[in-house]
């Protein structure tokens, strides 16, 4: 008799933990939170969601679990998942504008995530691209952030997945922070700190291969960007200005197409130009520190990465 009661608490207690671990685990309705890979402080615009932002969804079917999505997916409603605007809430939750069912068990999709979402951005498969921008006033902090466009991707999802899923999302362009010495021929650094500066031949647009991870700049619209920020005394090194920050595509400028660095000092009494050449990667940032002579035709400048960095002598056109 006491074997038989004892078995029957045996039932009792297993089928109380199978349904303990059940509840508030899976939802076949897609339910996702967001952040923000990075380790950059300088900014933090380029660090973190606010509130509102918007953000773009794709959701892409698999045939099994060892290939990957591919064609979209189509909810039970028969609507694709085809550049869902979605809004992010003050607690990083994902506000989905419509209602995604996930597939069911030994069914799988991919979820691909791009900020920021822009209309017209729908594809006919996983090989067509999504295009990112860059935009060409970054002046503004709401410009400068919409150019750090951002990408994120969740493989073999459906309703056994436990939720919320976690959205991480990854920088796909490269930042550059400026900074400024004075040499031969200036007195103190107030005689620059009104210098303007615009990077050229920079590509407005970025194509991103969904399956592949790549990026992919078109030359064939360059646009003159404007850097965010405001020049002031740095506040580890009293000798030289930084404060200048610019959005540019990750590509490997040192080849075919580099990007032309004008800097307009004094009212433009003084111009200087240097070709950048140097291959930038998607989620680093690289601070340079030009110095600028009245007298000598070029710049030197120390640029440095997430990982390491350099100095390199860059010539420059001076004209007076």
């Amino acid at each position: 008799m006491k074997n038989k009661i004892y078995l029957i608490i045996l039932v009792i207690v297993s089928m109380c933990a199978c349904k303990k671990t059940k509840l508030g685990s899976y939802n076949e309705n897609l339910l996702m939170y967001t952040s923000i890979q990075s380790t950059d402080a300088t900014q933090t615009s380029t660090g973190r969601f606010q509130e509102n932002d918007q953000i773009g969804i794709f959701a892409l079917t698999r045939a099994d679990r060892s290939s990957k999505g591919f064609e979209l997916y189509e909810t039970t409603s028969g609507k694709k998942i085809n550049n869902i605007e979605s809004n992010v809430a003050q607690n990083g939750k994902l506000n989905i504008t419509q209602k995604i069912v996930l597939p069911s068990e030994n069914e799988y999709i991919d979820i691909f995530s791009y900020y920021p979402y822009t209309v017209g951005n729908e594809i006919v498969n996983a090989s067509t691209p999504v295009n990112l921008p860059v935009l060409e006033d970054q002046r503004t902090n709401a410009n400068f952030k919409k150019s750090a466009s951002l990408v994120a991707s969740n493989m073999l999802i459906n309703n056994t997945v436990p939720q919320p899923i976690k959205n991480v999302f990854s920088h796909i362009h490269s930042k550059l922070n400026f900074s400024f010495l004075i040499g031969k021929g200036y007195d103190n650094l107030n005689q620059i700190k009104t210098l303007r500066l615009t990077i050229n031949g920079v590509p407005a647009v970025v194509q991103y291969d969904i399956i592949q991870q790549k990026t992919t700049p078109d030359f064939t619209n360059m646009i003159s960007v404007n850097p965010f920020g405001t020049l002031e005394t740095d506040k580890i090194d009293n000798t030289k200005l930084s404060g200048f920050s610019a959005i540019i595509p990750a590509f490997d400028y040192s080849t075919s197409n580099p990007l032309s660095i004008k800097i307009s000092v004094d009212n433009g009494t003084f111009q200087y130009t240097v070709n950048f050449a140097k291959a930038l990667e998607k989620g680093k940032y690289y601070n340079i520190t030009y110095t600028l002579t009245k007298f000598e035709h070029n710049f030197t400048a120390t640029i440095a990465g997430w990982v390491e960095g350099g100095t390199i002598e860059v010539d420059a056109d001076h004209n007076s």
